[in-house]
């Protein structure tokens, strides 16, 4: 039973990022079409009140989704299930990195 509970918390923790990237990535999206350009750091989303809070990483302990402005398009990323930043490193067959360490999970650019 605790391996079903872990797995069905763990899936619901994924949703939830899932959900929160969403509205990151809109909110990213709504900044540019005001301001022209991606912030340069993701708190500037919630000082400016484009989102009430940093999306919350939920393979870290504390700590909010990985973000990069590459200019003209962004990164935003979960760490995945290793803990470790390997600066938005994608494998489509693992998304969250849960059988293979190494990898995090992308949820834009949508892969």
């Amino acid at each position: 039973i605790r391996n079903t509970r872990d797995k069905t918390e763990e899936r619901w923790l994924q949703s939830k990022t899932m959900y929160e990237a969403l509205l990151t990535v809109l909110a990213l999206k709504r900044w540019r079409m005001d301001k022209g350009s991606y912030p340069d750091r993701l708190d500037e989303l919630v000082t400016a009140h484009y989102l009430e809070q940093l999306p919350q990483d939920p393979c870290l302990e504390e700590g909010a989704l990985k973000y990069q402005n590459q200019g003209g398009d962004f990164t935003l990323y979960s760490v995945g299930a290793d803990g470790e930043d390997n600066s938005g490193r994608y494998n489509p067959e693992d998304p969250w990195g849960e059988y293979e360490p190494g990898w995090d999970r992308i949820f834009w650019p949508v892969k």
